[in-house]
């Protein structure tokens, strides 16, 4: 629609995929929350895309309390099909008033992220 606005010729990474700043608070823990990053594994393993992914509490400065977030750093960058998918095991686990954001992490935003809370699946070479 604004072409104009769009340089062809800038080719540098984005500065986030996160549309506003968040904190990373830590990890999020309990029996129900290992049962889902189980059940994210395998698509996680079939994902060659995806390096890591965290359950993190995250807190949003606009919002009044901290919410989980699935963090993903991707060689791609934000990727609605793995997204669609995890999507799909979440709503298959929880209520629908339930929610979980997904985050798509550049490399300084994990290094953040990992001074909180661990990966539950990191890639293997």
């Amino acid at each position: 629609m604004f072409g104009f606005l769009e340089n062809e010729d800038d080719k540098r990474p984005p500065q986030s995929f996160i549309p506003e700043p968040v904190d990373f608070v830590g990890q999020q823990v309990g029996p129900a929350e290992d049962e889902l990053k189980a059940a994210f594994l395998q698509v996680l393993a079939e994902t060659p895309t995806v390096q890591s992914a965290f359950l993190a509490r995250i807190f949003r400065r606009r919002a009044p309390k901290a919410s989980v977030a699935l963090c993903l750093r991707s060689s791609i960058g934000v990727d609605d099909k793995v997204e669609e998918r995890l999507t799909a095991i979440f709503r298959s686990r929880f209520r629908e008033d339930q929610q979980v954001d997904f985050l798509f992490l550049l490399e300084e935003e994990e290094s953040r992220l990992r001074e909180v809370c661990p990966p539950f699946y990191e890639q293997h070479a």
